[in-house]
């Protein structure tokens, strides 16, 4: 049977409508948010471990003078923070369960000379407060030239003995609980940027953050027999911080397997009023 113009533009606007009904009736997907994390150190050296034929070189690699370990999502959420060494060295098994991570280690060159880089595979993290130091069994990626992209005048660096000025960029971690959480406390936080950078919003962002880890505590993935044993969350900026247009907030969280995991969120705000 053959449909007028009309008729069948009706139809077609008709299975438009319900496709659109069943798209919005789906519920959204939640964000499965993995993390990236930058380490940097004033100097650092390596030393040598056993490394058969034909396999990658092993050595310890360690890092002094750590400054805090930055953490920031992989696209498409927005989120950074800041934490501390021993909280990457907690939290690494739960955050690279399924494989050990790669990263770019860059230190300092030769006077007048660029930072050079040495690709490696990182296991067994060691954090010592004691001068900061950071300390991984490491073990170096030979990188290839790409034929079809060759890189002009490369000469593969020497793994370096001793170096300054390090930066050391790891690959993302999987979600994690303490991941989901973070990046919710970042989104509620997020809904205050560039609001006056007052006590009433420092009151406002530590209640918003509080009932998103009232919650967590509430289903179990926080520990304690109350939630204020649970959690805290600190959102008071010094005189700097005002100063310079954005709130920090200290979050610590127990979490169920008894850990104690802490973050710092910062968001941008307006000037105090």
């Amino acid at each position: 049977m053959r449909l007028s113009k009309s008729t069948a533009a009706s139809a077609l606007i008709a299975a438009m409508a319900a496709v659109c009904l069943v798209a919005s009736s789906a519920p959204a997907q939640a964000a499965n948010p993995s993390y990236l994390f930058t380490v940097q150190a004033v100097a650092g050296s390596t030393v040598l471990g056993q490394t058969s034929k034909g396999e990658d070189e092993s050595f310890t690699l360690t890092m002094r003078g750590v400054d805090p370990v930055t953490k920031f999502a992989d696209r498409p959420l927005r989120a950074a923070s800041v934490i501390s060494p021993a909280a990457l060295v907690s939290n690494w098994d739960s955050w690279f369960a399924d494989s050990p991570p790669n990263a770019v280690l860059t230190f300092a060159g030769r006077a007048g000379e660029a930072p050079q880089s040495i690709v490696v595979t990182l296991t067994q993290p060691r954090y010592e407060r004691t001068g900061h130091t950071l300390t991984f069994t490491a073990s170096r990626t030979y990188r290839t030239v790409e034929p079809s992209e060759k890189g002009k005048g490369w000469k593969r660096p020497a793994t370096p003995r001793t170096f300054t000025s390090v930066s050391l960029f790891i690959d993302d971690a999987g979600d994690t609980q303490t991941g989901a959480l973070t990046a919710q406390l970042q989104q509620a936080m997020q809904q205050y940027v560039f609001s006056p950078n007052n006590a009433s919003t420092w009151a406002a962002v530590a209640s918003a953050m509080s009932s998103i880890l009232t919650t967590a505590w509430q289903q179990g993935t926080l520990m304690g027999p109350t939630a204020a044993s649970a959690f805290t969350v600190n959102c008071q900026p010094n005189a700097q911080q005002i100063l310079n247009g954005y709130l920090s907030c200290a979050v610590s969280m127990q979490l169920a397997s008894g850990e104690n995991y802490t973050t710092t969120l910062t968001q941008m705000m307006a000037a105090s009023g």
